[in-house]
C-alpha cells in the first residue's frame, strides 16, 4: 500500500493530509503560515521577498513547517499503517507556490502582474527541500518516510491572482459531479485572497478580490473567526449599534478595544455576543465584503448573466465552511438571488490536491484550465468593478 501527502498552501493557513491509494484519509493537520510575519497578504509577501535574506527566511520557514508536520504526523501513526510516502502534491495561490519553488516574485506584484510559471511542475524531494541547513529532511530519510527522488507536484496557475488552489477546487467539484458544462455555477473561495470562478455552460471566467485578514482572522486574538464576526456584525446592524456605512452607532456602554503591544492606543468598541468590534475591524470587513460582491457582479456582467440565472454557488475555504448563508446575504456579501443555491464545500483546494496525487490524468486537466480554459479578468483595472466596489461599501 502506498501513502501520499496533499497540501493546501494558503497565505494565512496551511492544510496537510496524508492519504492512502484509495484517497482514504490517514492523518491531517492545520497550522498557521508563519510567513504572515512578513505581511498579511500576498502583495506584502512579494514586497518582503524583494530582500534576498528575507526571501530565504520565508522559503525555509514554510519548508521546515511542512516537513516537520509530515514527520510528526507519520510518527503518530501506529506500526500497522503505511508510513512511507510515495509522492505528494502542493496546491496554492501563485505567490505561495512561487516563493516555495524559488521563482522571482517581483513581477507578481506590479502591473501587468506577470507570472514566472503557468503549467504545473514536478520537483523531487531533494530538489525542493535538499537545501535546508537543518536536519529535518535527514530525519525523514533515516526513518524511511521518504526517499530523495520521489516526485512532488506543485500546482500551476492561470494568472498572478488565480492560482492552482482555486483551480484544483474546480477539479474536485467536477469529479464530484457538481461542476458541469450544462449548468451555470460559481465557486467562491473566501480566503486572504478571494478567488471567484464562474462556469457559464462551459465558458469559465475568473477574477480575484483582495480580502486581507477580514475573513481568516482579523479578530483571532479574541479567539473569534470570520463567520462568527459576520454574525456579530449582522446583530449589530439589526439593533442599530452598527450603521450601514460601517460606522459605530448606538454605543451604549463604551468599551475599549484591547491594546496590542506596539500598536496605537485602544479605540472605542462594541461588545456583541462576546465579540469586540471597533471601527478598524468594521472597515476591514466592509472592504472585503465589497470586494467579493463587486467581483461576483463583474463576472456576471461580463458573461451577460443575472444572479437569478445562476444554478449553484459553492463557497469554499475554512471561512466558508462555517458561514451563515442568511447572514452573508443580509450584509450584502452575496446577492439575495443566491438564497437556496449556496452550498458550503470546505477546503476544495485540499480535496483537489488529494485527487491530483492519485490521478495523474487530472494534471493535464489542471494545466488546461491554467493555460486556456479559464479567462481571467483583472478586476482592479475594470472601471465597472471600481464603480461596483464603491456602491457595495455599505452593509
Amino acid at each position: 500500500m502506498n501513502a501520499y501527502f496533499a497540501c493546501d498552501l494558503g497565505t494565512t493557513t496551511v492544510d496537510l493530509a496524508i492519504i492512502d491509494k484509495n484517497n482514504k484519509l490517514i492523518s491531517e493537520r492545520h497550522f498557521k503560515n508563519r510567513q504572515s510575519l512578513y505581511g498579511a497578504d500576498v502583495i506584502s509577501r512579494i514586497k518582503s521577498a524583494g530582500r534576498a535574506e528575507t526571501l530565504i527566511a520565508m522559503r525555509n520557514m514554510i519548508k521546515c513547517d511542512i516537513l516537520s508536520s509530515l514527520e510528526e504526523m507519520l510518527d503518530a501513526l501506529d506500526d500497522e499503517t503505511e508510513k512511507k510516502l510515495s509522492g505528494g502534491v502542493i496546491c496554492g495561490n501563485t505567490t505561495m507556490i512561487a516563493l516555495l519553488a524559488g521563482f522571482e516574485t517581483e513581477s507578481l506584484g506590479v502591473y501587468p502582474f506577470r507570472t514566472p510559471f503557468v503549467r504545473s511542475f514536478q520537483r523531487s524531494v531533494d530538489e525542493l527541500f535538499g537545501d535546508l541547513e537543518n536536519t529535518i529532511l535527514d530525519g525523514l530519510l533515516k526513518k524511511n518516510y521518504v526517499n530523495r527522488n520521489i516526485s512532488i507536484l506543485l500546482s500551476g496557475c492561470a494568472s498572478a491572482f488565480i492560482g492552482g488552489d482555486v483551480l484544483a477546487g474546480v477539479l474536485a467539484l467536477s469529479e464530484e459531479g457538481r461542476w458541469s458544462d450544462e449548468r451555470i455555477s460559481l465557486l467562491i473561495d473566501l480566503g486572504t485572497n478571494g478567488e471567484i470562478v464562474l462556469n457559464s455552460k462551459g465558458t469559465m471566467l475568473a477574477t480575484s478580490a483582495a480580502c486581507g485578514p477580514a475573513f481568516e482572522g482579523c479578530v483571532r486574538r479574541q479567539g473569534v473567526y470570520g463567520a462568527t464576526l459576520l454574525d456579530a456584525i449582522a446583530l449589530g446592524r439589526r439593533s442599530g449599534r452598527i450603521l450601514d456605512n460601517g460606522a459605530l452607532g448606538d454605543m451604549g456602554t463604551v468599551l475599549m478595544s484591547p491594546r496590542i503591544k506596539g500598536t496605537k492606543e485602544p479605540s472605542p468598541c462594541l461588545d456583541i455576543n462576546g465579540v469586540r468590534i471597533d471601527s478598524e475591524i468594521l472597515r476591514a470587513v466592509l472592504l472585503a465584503k465589497a470586494a467579493i460582491r463587486a467581483g461576483i457582479e463583474t463576472l456576471l456582467s461580463h458573461a451577460g448573466i443575472s444572479a437569478e440565472q445562476v444554478d449553484s454557488v459553492y463557497v469554499a475555504g475554512g471561512f466558508g465552511f462555517y458561514l451563515n448563508v442568511e447572514t452573508a446575504i443580509y450584509l450584502g456579501l452575496f446577492p439575495a438571488e443566491f438564497a437556496g443555491k449556496l452550498q458550503t464545500v470546505g477546503n476544495t483546494s485540499l480535496a483537489g490536491a488529494r485527487l491530483l496525487a492519485l490521478k495523474s490524468s487530472l494534471i493535464n486537466l489542471l494545466d488546461k484550465l491554467c493555460e486556456e480554459k479559464v479567462q481571467v479578468l483583472q478586476a482592479a483595472n475594470d472601471d465597472h468593478y471600481q464603480d461596483l466596489l464603491l456602491s457595495f461599501m455599505r452593509f
